[in-house]
């Protein structure tokens, strides 16, 4: 396994693959300085913000099974980290709504991300084969550069390490670059997550997550057994066999951990046989989860087999994240991401958001790959704060009623005098 490089914080990488220009160089140095040794992990244990991450992780997955149904992999994680970045340039009513997606105010979300990238990226991994890498950036369309906050940049490198690139984004060079740049930052298991860029794209905000861990027991043997699907049909899967001591047992599931090196673990749940996974899923919370974790049992031998398995999965996540709560956020002229950048005549919305993921099991270990990419555009003149002025119908006035749809007036009139 090719070894990926630990980024120390704050650093812009430039090489000849990302050609893109850092936005302002000098600026940058200085951004860049402010920010050493700000990455530590005083939040992690940090009870709040714990409890919203997992309430974001289960309902952002619960929100995409309602869709899916059927073999897919996300990285809640990856999620999390690229939309915290997004909404650390929101304002407004659009912070407000993330706010109570994210059950925290953008400081803290964004705070609880930099401890979450120093614990993973800072942390001692003793195995040779464990990588575990994060990496964020910003990609800013060169035309609009000096419009974006620098307040926004700030945080971006201090909170997130994000490196910054300004490019030119009718070069379709871009769209390989940005490509290259998420290949580089997963060791290629995910080298592709856009095709183009689109015509009124004016930022591009990425987070990339790798993990890669052996088995803490290697696997010697397998074997090939019968694997019964959903749908009925019957396949012949190779198995990854092994008897524990430890299992969980609720009543409407049993699950196992198999340890992998470096404090990770596989937990497998299995719902019950009267119980879809579908069924099971819907009710997945962090309560639930720390339920099944409570009924720890070392009263049986337990036999465990693990399917060998290889998933890629890409999903667009715009109605997933709609219907978490952010929807005025996608929103071209009721979006507000003043804290980011305001363009004269524009207003800038996120334009498309999605995710790639690359999950592969075998007697090995494991290898997880994400890719988490938000399209930030701008379009449109967003209404400007103006002076008040009354407006009191107290002499004659002319009136209409209007359809709003067509905007036809059914009725006109006019009032000359009331009373008497």
């Amino acid at each position: 396994m090719k070894k990926l490089l630990i980024v120390l914080p704050c650093v812009i990488i430039i090489s000849s693959l990302i050609a893109c220009r850092a936005v302002s160089p000098i600026e940058y140095d200085r951004l860049n300085a402010k920010a050493e040794g700000a990455f530590s992990t005083e939040h992690l244990e940090n009870k709040e913000y714990e409890t919203a991450y997992l309430d974001f992780a289960y309902r952002f997955f619960r929100a995409v099974d309602e869709r899916e149904r059927e073999n897919f992999c996300l990285s809640p994680l990856s999620a999390y980290m690229a939309f915290s970045l997004c909404f650390y340039g929101s304002d407004g009513s659009t912070a407000e709504e993330f706010e109570s997606t994210f059950g925290l105010n953008k400081e803290d979300a964004a705070a609880y991300c930099s401890s979450l990238y120093a614990y993973f990226m800072q942390r001692k991994y003793t195995d040779e084969q464990t990588a575990v890498h994060l990496a964020n950036s910003v990609w800013i369309e060169k035309a609009i550069a000096s419009y974006v906050k620098e307040g926004y940049l700030t945080g971006a490198t201090e909170h997130f390490d994000a490196a910054v690139y300004q490019c030119d984004f009718s070069d379709e060079g871009t769209v390989k670059k940005i490509n290259n740049w998420c290949a580089d930052n997963t060791d290629n298991m995910i080298d592709k997550i856009i095709d183009r860029l689109e015509e009124d794209q004016i930022l591009a905000l990425i987070n990339a997550l790798l993990v890669e861990a052996a088995w803490a027991d290697p696997y010697t043997y397998t074997l090939d057994d019968a694997f019964h699907g959903a749908d009925g049909g019957e396949t012949r899967v190779t198995y990854l066999p092994r008897m524990i001591k430890r299992c969980y047992l609720t009543e409407d599931a049993k699950a196992f951990k198999m340890p992998l090196a470096d404090g990770f673990s596989f937990l497998a749940i299995l719902p019950n046989e009267d119980i879809s996974l579908s069924d099971y899923v819907s009710s997945l919370t962090t309560e639930k989860i720390q339920a099944l974790l409570d009924s720890e049992s070392t009263e049986y031998d337990v036999s465990t087999r693990i399917p060998k398995f290889t998933l890629d999965y890409e999903i667009e996540l715009d109605d997933t994240m709609k219907e978490m709560g952010i929807p005025t956020a996608y929103d071209s002229i009721r979006a507000d991401f003043r804290a980011l950048a305001e363009i004269p005549g524009k207003n800038v919305y996120i334009g498309t958001a999605k995710q790639k993921t690359h999950f592969e099991l075998d007697e090995n270990g494991i290898k997880a790959a994400a890719i988490t990419y938000i399209g930030m555009k701008a379009t449109n003149a967003m209404p400007m704060e103006r002076k008040k002025i009354n407006i009191h119908l107290d002499r004659p006035f002319l009136y209409l009623l209007v359809d709003d749809k067509t905007e036809l007036p059914l009725f006109i009139g006019r009032i000359d005098t009331l009373g008497n």
